[in-house]
């Protein structure tokens, strides 16, 4: 069953991001004995900063796929990336997790009273814009196009999945990544060839790193026009904790990493070409010393979390 959505208003003046995160996070969680405003609700804003925003500027325009099906696939899908396209969202054989994280750039270790369905069960998501909201996408810059979609994306889940959320900052365990006695070995991208990406927020992100199998039988990270701001994100994922830059390194670099992971894949399908590492490869934390000239070192900091109060399995369509 397809689910017809309103026209979306005209737009206005620039969207006003509401994300504290990213590394990775929406903004600090905030108690009021007031009710939030439908737009305060759609933002995932607390209430005083939601006031402050709106007495600051005008509200952003709110837009909203004009059609959108969710169909639960038991069948492996095509090798397309889940995202947007020039006139939706598209998603294959994929979970509803990675479109929580996709529409409020939080990484998976920060998630918290996720039901286990939403890592183990795959869907097929179709969201179409109508024409006028395409053409606006197009006029956007590209912080504004990113908020735009995310905006549109927590739409789609408050209104399909009855999702809600609310974020938490509390102090707890942390690894800073930090320059070693003899500085970074890092070398600079070709700024002709340099890539940039958008990150979660709408920006800060550079570069390309893909993983494979290492010489020593461990991982092996390969970067290309990767700043600290993406790098630190990786490591995030790879050791299941905070990692915060303090680096002090502004460009973006290439270089590869190999290392014995730290934890092994739960199942063989979430990397079919992993193997045990052999007794040469080096832990990730020995390795980023000596083959990038980078130290991370165990420390108490900021936790940013997300979690997850309600949500529904959507209908079959």
């Amino acid at each position: 069953m397809l689910t017809k959505r309103f026209h979306p208003a005209p737009r206005h003046k620039d969207y006003v991001r509401a994300s504290a995160v990213v590394t990775i996070l929406a903004g600090a969680l905030s108690f009021t004995l007031t009710r939030p405003t439908a737009a305060q609700a759609q933002l995932n804003l607390p209430q005083t900063q939601a006031t402050q925003n709106s007495a600051a500027a005008p509200l952003a325009p709110k837009y909203a796929f004009e059609v959108i099906s969710i169909k639960p696939t038991q069948t492996r899908g095509t090798s397309f990336m889940s995202g947007f396209t020039a006139d939706g969202f598209r998603a294959t054989h994929d979970t509803i997790m990675v479109v929580i994280m996709q529409a409020f750039g939080v990484s998976v270790i920060s998630i918290t009273g996720a039901p286990r369905w939403l890592s183990e069960d795959f869907y097929d998501i179709e969201a179409k814009m109508d024409e006028a909201t395409a053409e606006a996408m197009k006029a956007m810059s590209p912080d504004q196009r990113k908020a735009a979609q995310r905006q549109m994306l927590q739409a789609m889940l408050a209104d399909r999945l009855a999702l809600k959320t609310h974020s938490e900052t509390t102090d707890g365990s942390v690894y800073f990544l930090t320059t070693g006695k003899g500085g970074a070995k890092l070398q600079a991208a070709d700024p002709g060839e340099a890539l940039q990406l958008m990150g979660p927020d709408g920006g800060g992100v550079s570069g390309v790193m893909t993983r494979g199998r290492g010489s020593e039988g461990g991982r092996r990270f390969n970067a290309t026009s990767v700043n600290m701001a993406y790098f630190v994100r990786v490591l995030t994922n790879e050791l299941r904790k905070p990692v915060i830059d303090k680096t002090g390194l502004t460009g973006a670099y290439d270089f590869t990493l190999e290392f014995a992971p730290e934890y092994a894949p739960r199942a063989a399908s979430d990397d079919p070409g992993a193997l045990p590492p052999e007794p040469g490869a080096a832990s990730i934390f020995t390795a980023i010393q000596q083959q990038l000239g980078l130290k991370l070192e165990a420390g108490r900091g900021a936790v940013q979390t997300f979690v997850i109060d309600h949500i529904e399995r959507p209908s079959g369509n």
